[in-house]
């Protein structure tokens, strides 16, 4: 008989081999206050986690800075503009723009707007992500190939409708 392996995006449909959706405002005004921060940081760790994961570079997986520096106020801000320079880069790549390294270390004075703008990045990544994976969004070829300007407007106008 002849075995089939199950690819890990049909075990896991919710996954789709991109990063988790979240909702952003569930998460940043109910979960990290409830939980004192103890969400912010396991919420930070997961997420480098993903993009990680999500880029392909390998298989070790090093945070942008100690995780235990998330719980330390005003060094949580470094981890935050890291993390956000990384999903930065990974908008980059996939031709979206929109995040601002800058604003998402400013609004970490108050972890939960900083939750609520970085993963509302993440969550219009993803989208792009699986869009162009699966070439279900306007303009998208097989190859998903964003060599072409008008391809990356309609990806703009996809996702952010």
């Amino acid at each position: 008989t002849m075995s089939t392996k199950v690819p890990q995006h049909d075990a896991q449909p919710q996954r789709l081999s991109f990063g988790f959706q979240r909702d952003p405002w569930a998460l940043g005004l109910v979960e990290v206050p409830l939980t004192f921060g103890w969400s912010w940081f396991h919420w930070l760790i997961a997420i480098q986690k993903e993009l990680h994961w999500v880029s392909g570079s390998g298989l070790s997986w090093v945070p942008v800075a100690p995780p235990w520096t998330a719980l330390v106020p005003g060094l949580h801000l470094v981890v935050v503009s890291r993390v956000a320079h990384l999903i930065m880069a990974m908008q980059r790549r996939y031709g979206l723009a929109g995040l601002s390294p800058f604003l998402a270390t400013l609004l970490a004075l108050v972890p939960s707007f900083s939750v609520i703008y970085l993963q509302n990045s993440l969550n219009r990544l993803w989208a792009a992500i699986a869009a162009h994976r699966t070439g279900r969004a306007a303009g998208f070829s097989a190859a998903g190939s964003f060599a072409n300007t008008e391809r990356r407007e309609n990806l703009r106008k996809h996702v952010f409708r």
